[in-house]
């Protein structure tokens, strides 16, 4: 623990509070990895759900877009409509 603070006061890009180190700026994280081989369907399963997080971000904002033109539509049909 000693050696833990003794670390955290020299740096200043981390800061540690009850024996947990915070890093103040953004950073990835890195585990050890179980192998030193990374498998095809390790492969595939990063790249379909990447393929799923763009799909789904597409989605959200043709979405968006389309709640926006409505919501134009039905104003513009209250104005008539007066």
């Amino acid at each position: 623990m000693i050696n833990v603070n003794n670390l955290c006061m020299k740096k200043s890009d981390f800061i540690c509070k009850h024996g947990r180190v915070f890093f103040v700026n953004k950073q990835i994280l890195k585990f050890k990895s179980p192998s030193g081989i990374v498998s095809d369907d390790d492969i595939n399963n990063l790249f379909f759900g990447l393929v799923r997080l763009i799909k789904r971000n597409c989605e959200l904002s043709l979405e968006e877009k389309y709640l926006q033109k409505i919501s134009k539509l039905e104003r513009e049909i209250k104005k008539l409509s007066r």
